[in-house]
């Protein structure tokens, strides 16, 4: 808690494989002004699930739908950990993917993880020891066919999207060497949950069901931080009579909105409709007009070097109807 300090966060969501000790110890709560959520991943062979925001601990099941439910019938907020983790064969990594999606009821998924972001970008030893010096620049962004599936789902219901370090303070070996992978100071800097939330009082325990209920509504965004700061970003419609729709929304169908995208860096703005491109601007804002259902959501690339790296990436607004 002392490195989330010292890098400007606000608040931790801590997730031990199948444990809730650090919420039986009373880590739980304010730490210097950082508040620590104690939540735990279930973690079976695959399909690992996250639940935040309850005190019962939910074995693993070989039915994941089990786990959901449970983690919904006690009031927490599940999230399905990693979807297409891919493991890190070279350095004896397994893949955990997610592979049933016949399941309901979960609040949110991850779109964007750090490690399994960095080991797909690992393809031997040479970009593995090169990936260890420099493991910035081989974070790229969210895989693609997590995005796919992303929007897909949000055809149907809202389903949040966040962003996860899955960092577990490895060590690989690498010649001989024992190396760290990745350091606090290092991860804590890169993918972060940016939340629309503005009445933070002090109070852990009310705090703590603000921040998960703001997460279920789907009320932010997932940056990289590592690249530039994105405070600033902003992804809103504006409707009829000047009232204002954010992220997480579902309006009726046959709603007119001008939607905005404004980015606190001049950077490569696009606005996404059902997971296609329908609009990309290099510039500090974009802004976009439509009566059209469907999912709406925006992404920031940054150029860096020779590649356009992806930063910051919204929760969607929808307008109901037939697509």
């Amino acid at each position: 808690m002392k490195t989330a300090k010292e890098v400007g966060l606000d608040f931790v969501i801590g997730t031990d494989h199948d444990t809730i000790q650090p919420k039986l110890d009373g880590l739980e709560g304010y730490h210097n002004g950082v508040l620590l959520i104690c939540g735990y991943e279930i973690t079976p062979e695959i399909n690992h699930y996250l639940a935040i925001g309850t005190d019962k601990l939910i074995p693993p099941s070989d039915n994941p739908q089990d786990y959901i439910d449970d983690v919904r019938e006690s009031g927490g907020l599940g999230v399905i950990a990693h979807p297409h983790h891919i493991g890190i064969k070279r350095f004896g990594v397994d893949a955990f993917p997610w592979n049933d999606w016949s399941v309901n009821g979960y609040d949110a998924m991850s779109i964007w993880d750090l490690v399994n972001d960095w080991g797909e970008n690992i393809n031997g030893y040479v970009s593995g020891l090169q990936g260890l010096i420099n493991p910035a620049g081989y974070i790229s962004g969210p895989n693609p066919k997590t995005l796919h599936l992303w929007d897909e789902l949000n055809r149907e219901r809202l389903v949040a999207g966040i962003g996860e370090l899955d960092n577990h303070n490895t060590h690989f070996k690498v010649f001989g060497i024992t190396v760290e992978v990745f350091k606090w100071e290092f991860a804590l800097k890169t993918i972060r949950n940016h939340l629309l939330i503005d009445d933070i009082t002090g109070d852990y325990e009310r705090d703590t069901k603000h921040i998960i209920d703001v997460i279920k509504r789907g009320r932010l965004f997932v940056a990289n931080d590592y690249f530039e700061d994105s405070r600033g970003f902003e992804f809103f419609a504006l409707l009829d009579g000047g009232k204002r729709a954010y992220m997480g929304e579902r309006l009726p169908a046959g709603t007119r909105m001008n939607l905005f995208i404004n980015s606190p860096k001049k950077a490569y703005i696009l606005l996404f409709h059902n997971g296609n491109l329908v609009k990309e601007k290099y510039s500090t804002n974009l802004t976009y007009a439509t009566d059209k259902s469907g999912v709406w959501r925006a992404e920031v690339h940054l150029q860096k070097g020779l590649w356009r790296r992806g930063w910051i990436y919204s929760n969607p607004i929808t307008i109901e109807g037939n697509y």
